[in-house]
């Protein structure tokens, strides 16, 4: 944009407004942010120049006010006449709330001790909250007497009839807690809940074809209508998924999925001549000195290579305290051993190029 250059009239320098196109001197004008040099427009026009940009703005959207109709911004609702109205109003309820009458607080000390707040309502237009809380601010309480069945009736009711508790409520007009109320007064006992629900297993045992229903139920679930043995969570709550054996394997007993799939994947190596032979969990480590903690260590399979060569593998899904001391142990008392870490990676990896070509794969 081309600067607007100044000019000097009875000795005081100036310019012209670009907006009013009025020769101002450039004291009326306000200096550029971050430059000494003033700005186009004077400070009178500054202020008319954002009013009309407003307007010009709401004139141009397509959002009308929700109370009278008027064209306002997007990020509006209503326009701000009609948003000064509303919070005038929401003043006056505010106030209404917190403002009682004289005659309102006469009404509630009359009425409030014979019927409560819903006889008080009746005569003030207010809801039964406000009332019952001002009532409770004032220190106003209710004398009436609820009509109290005897004892016999509220006890027929309640253990003969076999009415509950809101029944009783619905029945005497009271309120639950009413109702325990009189039954604490009364000495009645209340319903346990297998009485509620109608049975009862109190001095009754399971019957041996039931136990044994049950015992097998915890140890073992069903899985695409295949029986696979329950795994048992460690001390950090992973559970251990898809544990049971496996018949394409010759019933081998697997603790994962994982397992199953790279023993599916050492199978097919063995076919093929890769390896001699493979084995799962045949062998255990011993640390000689450990009392306390982890001792032992057994790692999930055995491969020997065609050279004649053993290594170990580990399938390892998610780490644990427990794993990963082993892994440490087992290095610094048997640094002789090649041991295979086979984590998520790796085993994304094999399933990546395995997955459709060995047959059975989970």
């Amino acid at each position: 944009m081309r600067a607007i250059e100044t000019s000097i009239k009875n000795g005081i320098e100036g310019k012209v407004c670009t907006y009013c196109r009025i020769w101002k001197p450039l004291n009326e004008f306000t200096l550029q942010k971050g430059k000494d040099r003033p700005c186009s427009r004077c400070k009178e026009c500054v202020c008319r120049y954002e009013r009309d940009k407003y307007l010009r703005k709401r004139a141009e959207s397509k959002n009308t006010c929700a109370d009278c109709g008027a064209s306002i911004m997007e990020e509006s609702t209503r326009c701000h006449t009609c948003h000064l109205k509303q919070m005038r109003g929401k003043k006056e309820v505010q106030e209404k709330l917190l403002y009682w009458e004289e005659d309102e607080i006469e009404v509630l000390k009359h009425y409030y001790p014979i019927g409560g707040p819903d006889l008080a309502a009746q005569y003030i237009d207010r809801s039964i909250a406000s009332i019952a809380s001002k009532a409770f601010l004032m220190g106003i309480v209710t004398n009436r007497v609820l009509p109290r069945p005897a004892r016999e009736v509220l006890y027929n009711a309640y253990h003969i009839l076999g009415l509950s508790t809101n029944g009783l409520a619905k029945k005497f007009g009271v309120s639950k807690g009413t109702i325990y109320n009189w039954m604490n007064e009364f000495n009645i006992p209340t319903r346990s809940f297998s009485e509620v629900n109608g049975f009862n297993m109190l001095g009754k045992c399971h019957s041996e074809e039931t136990k044994k229903k049950m015992s097998i139920s915890r140890r073992y679930l069903m899985k695409d209508g295949v029986m696979i043995k329950r795994a048992p969570s460690d001390k950090e709550g992973k559970s251990r998924y898809r544990t049971g054996k496996r018949d394409d394997l010759g019933g081998l007993f697997v603790r994962s999925s994982w397992e199953a799939n790279y023993a599916r994947f050492l199978k097919w190596l063995k076919q093929h001549g890769e390896i001699i032979n493979w084995e799962y969990e045949p062998d255990t480590f011993w640390f000689e000195g450990i009392k306390k903690g982890t001792y032992t260590y057994t790692p999930d399979f055995k491969i020997t290579n065609k050279d004649g060569t053993v290594e170990y593998h580990e399938i390892k899904g998610h780490w644990t305290s427990k794993g990963r001391t082993q892994v440490k142990r087992m290095k610094k008392y048997y640094p002789e051993i090649t041991l295979k870490i086979i984590d998520g990676d790796v085993y994304k990896a094999l399933v990546k190029d395995c997955k459709n070509l060995i047959p059975g794969w989970e």
